[in-house]
């Protein structure tokens, strides 16, 4: 058997369909309805932004103003060709194999030697034909928005790019349902059932989610809508910074709602909307072809050759490739960490955190008198080991004289590039005779530094306070002045256990600033006549992230049942939580009050009453 030499002919069916659509008015009319459309709506949105942004701006040859009208015109007449292409595409290609069954002449068509593929690409060509008609008629509207400025070429080419693409996808679908049901009509009926469940049921469903978890739904759920991939494409390169999005053009907000961007200062980055719609939509296009070309056989549907599967192998694996090679980035990082936090267990890397020994033995203990102070009176210190494992540092001022005492403790510890780094304190305040932690919130009666580098080489510090004693007001600051990111001061109760963790230390706002090298450790004892237990002091690291992460500075936190229950109720609840109250208090810092978890007191030596002369 001889096989068919390729031809350069045009295709057979391609010039049949064509001369069947071109011939007569009806073309023609289509095209002169379609640029009167455009014009019609082009000069109703000029009129409609003039007035607004000739203001807005001063009057005058104002390019601002210029460039402002330019992207409303540009804006609408996108959208409104890519309406124009929903509504008509599919109908293009609904009835191009079901028509031949109608009219009796499918059995004609498959007697000729053509391939079935060759047959629905002249189908498809011939249904295009008009789509472009459609794309042309929109190229000098499109253009003269170009000219008012506000639009670049860039912008014209990705929206006819997007818009191309999206028609072949419609036009395919409608070929597809043509070939499986045979019957026009129907064909017709699902095919604007699916584009309307893709477009008006996409945003049904994004609102739904969203009102049901509280928060905004990932943008993903638009994939398949074409106006959102359409807008992704035009916001891209455009808004750099998400909390940026109101400070550039009026259609921007718009644009970026369309894409799914995120309202709520997040800084998260995301996968562009369109890429998302680029890998569904190509997947979906290839499948339908592939069918579409089996359906059309009269027999021996589905059966292959070794070069047909071959083939079929090879489409399916560039397909996975692609797929891969667009959304690998943003998916196995989080696979890969999370496969380490399952293999990692916490550790502390403060040597003698628990004060299992005296703190002279790892920490550095300065004392200094403030310069104010009437005499050299300086804080004190008492070590005491409660148990077997653990201990605790008793730090005292008994004058009314402010003085301080610093434990400090180098680390010089390493982290890898992905972890969980949380700081743990347990304290007591016994006494306490100043106000909060002095006028510039820095002279806490207890107050921890945790000194770190970034990757950037920056060094950073972590600062938080503890108080008991006093309420912030004009003169007394709560927050510490003196310190990076000026941190709220935490009040806690009066000879209260107090156990405190941090949030996640590499939760950072920008990646530049996540710590990379942990320096030291610095405890801050300072203010008059104060009294403190200090019986944990660590630093704990754990490799890894779990797989569902959520950042606390670039995404809103999940809706709990908490968020609806009165305080009064959520706080008798929290009073069966280990004998006392846990919440969570301003910064994300967690609070538990109550017995202390880590310390035996009964076991220990007893402490004498605090006295001041």
């Amino acid at each position: 058997m001889k096989l068919a030499r390729p031809s350069l002919s045009l295709n057979p069916v391609l010039v049949k369909e064509l001369r069947g659509r071109m011939r007569g008015p009806r073309a023609f009319l289509f095209l002169t309805g379609v640029l009167v459309l455009l014009g019609l709506v082009s000069y109703g949105l000029f009129q409609l932004a003039l007035p607004r942004y000739y203001d807005r701006f001063g009057g005058g040859n104002n390019a601002a103003a210029g460039a402002q009208i330019g992207q409303t015109v540009f804006v609408g007449l996108v959208f409104l060709t890519l309406l124009l292409i929903c509504a008509i595409a599919p109908s293009l290609t609904a009835g191009a194999i079901s028509g031949e069954h109608q009219r009796k002449t499918y059995d004609l068509l498959m007697a000729t030697p053509l391939a079935p593929f060759t047959i629905l690409a002249g189908k498809l060509g011939a249904a295009l034909s008009y789509v472009l008609l459609i794309l042309l008629a929109a190229v000098p509207m499109t253009s003269l928005a170009y000219v008012f400025g506000g639009v670049t070429m860039e912008d014209l080419v990705k929206a006819f790019a997007v818009m191309g693409g999206l028609a072949i996808v419609f036009s395919v679908m409608g070929l597809f349902f043509s070939a499986l049901f045979k019957r026009t009509g129907i064909a017709v009926g699902v095919s604007y059932l699916l584009l309307g469940l893709a477009t008006l049921g996409s945003f049904f469903i994004y609102a739904v989610v969203g009102v049901m978890r509280g928060e905004q739904p990932p943008n993903w759920l638009l994939a398949v809508n074409p106006f959102s991939a359409l807008a992704s494409a035009l916001v891209e390169g455009v808004v750099l910074d998400p909390n940026s999005v109101y400070s550039g053009s009026a259609m921007t907000p718009l644009l970026w709602g369309l894409a799914g961007g995120r309202f709520d200062n997040t800084t998260l980055p995301q996968i562009p909307l369109w890429q998302y719609t680029l890998a569904l939509y190509a997947s979906l296009t290839l499948l339908w072809l592939f069918l579409a070309t089996q359906l059309i056989k009269p027999v021996r549907r589905f059966q292959f050759g070794r070069v047909g599967w071959l083939l079929i192998v090879l489409v399916i694996v560039g397909v996975i490739g692609a797929l891969v090679a667009v959304f690998a980035p943003r998916f196995i990082p989080p696979l890969r960490a999370a496969w380490i936090w399952q293999n990692a267990t916490q550790r502390n890397i403060v040597p003698n955190g628990t004060f299992l020994e005296p703190p002279d033995w790892n920490w550095q203990i300065a004392a200094v008198a403030a310069p104010t102070a009437k005499s050299e009176t300086r804080a004190q210190t008492e070590w005491q080991r409660t148990t077997v494992l653990k201990g605790f540092v008793r730090v005292w001022n008994p004058t009314v004289d402010a003085a301080t005492l610093t434990l400090t403790q180098p680390l010089n510890v390493p982290i890898s590039e992905v972890a969980q780094v949380k700081l743990r304190l347990v304290l007591q305040i016994r006494n306490q005779a100043s106000e909060v932690c002095g006028a510039a919130g820095d002279e806490c009666p207890v107050m921890v530094q945790l000194r770190y580098t970034d990757v950037g080489g920056q060094a950073h510090t972590f600062t938080h306070g503890f108080y008991a004693n006093g309420k912030p007001r004009p003169g007394i600051a709560r927050a510490c002045l003196t310190c990076e990111d000026r941190p709220q001061n935490q009040r806690v109760n009066m000879t209260n256990w107090i156990t405190w963790e941090s949030p996640d230390l590499y939760d950072a706002r920008t990646p530049e600033e996540t710590p990379r090298t942990f320096d030291s450790i610095t405890v801050q004892f300072a203010g008059a006549a104060y009294d403190v237990l200090l019986a944990r002091v660590n630093v704990l690291v754990r490799e890894g992230r779990p797989l569902d992460f959520r950042s606390r500075f670039n995404a809103t936190p999940r809706w709990s049942y908490t968020d609806a229950l009165p305080y009064q109720i959520l706080n008798f609840l929290n009073q069966f939580n280990m004998g006392g109250s846990s919440r969570r208090v301003p910064g994300g810092f967690i609070i538990q009050t109550g017995p202390a978890p880590f310390i035996a007191p009964p076991t220990a030596a007893p402490l004498p009453p605090f006295k001041t002369p």
